[in-house]
């Protein structure tokens, strides 16, 4: 019961993020290659709870997966080597989902929106003049909804 739950867990959530990804990218390259870019950033805002959801299942697939893999080895290996491969991977589970909580801490402030007026303050300036590059930029200067 546990194998198939782990089995099924691994394919639906699977198929459901990558359904939500393929949809949201094709509509939003759309947008954006016909010069729609209000509506883009509309698209991806008023979608960003759907991508969340995409995401937690994708991070819900690869742990099923892993799973999964576990309990096949466990299953088919002999005792004296099904225990230790089961503990194994058990933490090497653990140490995986802890460095990917991290990294995606890590990430949040670039999926944080700007702050307002850093947007509005922005003028557009119409010049001949290169435009210079600027070697320092603030993280939240990066920041995308």
């Amino acid at each position: 019961l546990l194998f198939t739950g782990t089995n099924l867990g691994a394919i639906f959530c699977g198929l459901y993020s990558t359904i939500v990804f393929a949809l949201c990218s094709l509509y939003a390259k759309t947008a954006l290659g016909s010069s729609r870019d209000e509506e883009m950033s509309n698209f991806l805002q008023a979608t960003g709870p759907h991508r969340k959801r995409g995401f937690d299942h994708f991070l819900y697939s690869l742990g099923s997966f892993a799973l999964n893999v576990l309990l096949i080895a466990y299953l088919k290996l002999p005792p004296s080597l099904g225990y230790p491969t089961l503990l194994l991977g058990l933490y090497l589970l653990y140490i995986g989902r802890r460095d990917i909580n991290e990294i995606i801490t890590l990430a949040g402030p670039i999926f944080a929106p700007l702050p307002k007026a850093s947007v509005e303050s922005v003028e557009p300036v119409e010049s001949d003049e290169p435009v210079e590059f600027v070697e320092s930029v603030e993280s939240s200067q990066l920041a995308y909804t």
